[in-house]
């Protein structure tokens, strides 16, 4: 085609006018195209040795693609001059499979944090010292569950949140933090101009109002049932793209006491068994080494639980107090235990000690379970 040079620019601006009048977002999302969706088990030597038959592969013959969804991200290293490859590990129905990509080594923090991943690659056999092995290509991947970073071994979590806030296209980040001390660090930052939302897990909610998307960095878990609270309404009520978990490094984050192997919430066989001793016993006085010590002995509780359930029962009108004086309400009303005030907050800060007792697969799984709108019912089967 031959064009006058003064006529350039306005071909330009119309074929750029057309280009805005036809194309959409969607249009712009780059594509991959791939040949077949199977399973690790599919992916043997057999396979690739059958797949020779299709080559030799190249320009009009492009070598077969496949995908694996919900590949267990078992392992992840970056490898090779710099750190710039990558080096994976997968699993599904219990076979796993290795798999390489080129260029990609600054992937490995986020597919670790993925913990599982939809990945696109090309099959071959690595051959080393006269083994033979299939690996897969990789070519692309992606999440396939909520990213959940466990980075609490990490000394500096103040350097460790400047390099999420200088990310440059990413979604918004907001900074929760369970201490006052961390609390206040954060608000300092964000007067210096950094791009960061800062809150308390009480505050949080209301702080990623507004917001379409959000990346979460939480500085120490909850520790109190408020805070649990706070961070079940903040992942009910927004999208999160991914999440960081970060240590303050105080003395009560991450190596406070943890809950005593066997020792849980009462369930509700527990509570009945209590009301149980507690109506036949009818009446009461409370004194350090009495009625209820003796119930928390027999029924191998602390002290402590029997207390709370003790004024549960009252809150539930199964019971009466008079000063030191119990008795048992010979007709109670039929009430559920969630219809006490006092069940509810002790349920509740029995969530939040379980948090510091979890292995990270497990709360990285309790994350994505609350994030999805299963309201964290993993973590309390467990307490």
């Amino acid at each position: 085609m031959t064009m006058r040079t003064e006529r350039v620019a306005a071909l330009g601006e119309k074929l750029s006018a057309l280009a805005d009048s036809w194309l959409t977002a969607d249009d712009w999302v780059p594509r991959k195209k791939a040949d077949l969706v199977c399973r690790a088990s599919e992916l043997t030597l057999e396979a690739a040795d059958q797949l020779r038959a299709l080559e030799p592969c190249g320009i009009g013959n492009p070598a077969p693609r496949f995908v694996l969804r919900g590949a267990e991200v078992i392992d992840a290293k970056a490898m090779g001059k710099d750190s710039r490859h990558l080096r994976v590990v997968l699993g599904q129905g219990g076979r796993k499979l290795e798999a390489v990509c080129f260029g990609r080594g600054a992937d490995c923090g986020a597919m670790l944090g993925s913990g599982s991943a939809n990945v696109l690659g090309e099959l071959s056999v690595n051959e080393w010292n006269g083994s033979k092995r299939v690996q897969l290509m990789l070519q692309d991947w992606q999440p396939a569950a909520l990213p959940v970073h466990d980075r609490r071994h990490e000394a500096d979590w103040r350097s460790a949140l400047r390099t999420l806030t200088a990310a440059t296209g990413a979604a918004s980040l907001l900074a929760v933090a369970a201490s006052e001390t961390a609390l206040a660090e954060l608000q300092a930052a964000t007067g210096d101009g950094a791009e960061l939302i800062v809150a308390s897990y009480a505050e949080a909610a209301a702080a990623a109002t507004g917001a379409k998307t959000l990346r979460l960095a939480l500085i120490d878990l909850p520790e109190a049932g408020d805070a649990l609270e706070g961070l079940r309404g903040l992942l009910a009520g927004c999208v999160v793209e991914e999440i960081h978990l970060l240590s303050s490094g105080r003395a009560s984050s991450g190596s406070r006491s943890r809950p005593q192997e066997g020792v849980r919430m009462p369930g509700r066989e527990q509570f009945g068994e209590v009301y149980g001793l507690m109506r036949r016993k009818g009446s009461w006085i409370e004194t350090p080494d009495g009625f209820l010590r003796q119930v928390a002995q027999r029924t191998g509780r602390t002290l402590a639980d029997i207390v709370m359930m003790q004024d549960v029962f009252e809150e539930l009108g199964f019971l009466r107090r008079s000063r030191a004086s119990v008795e048992i309400v010979a007709q109670p009303p039929k009430r559920q235990l969630e219809e006490s005030a006092r069940y509810r907050k002790a349920l509740l800060r029995a969530e939040a000690e379980a948090l510091a007792a979890m292995s990270p697969a497990d709360l990285r799984n309790w994350l994505r379970a609350l994030a999805e709108g299963n309201d964290g019912k993993r973590l309390r089967s467990s307490v």
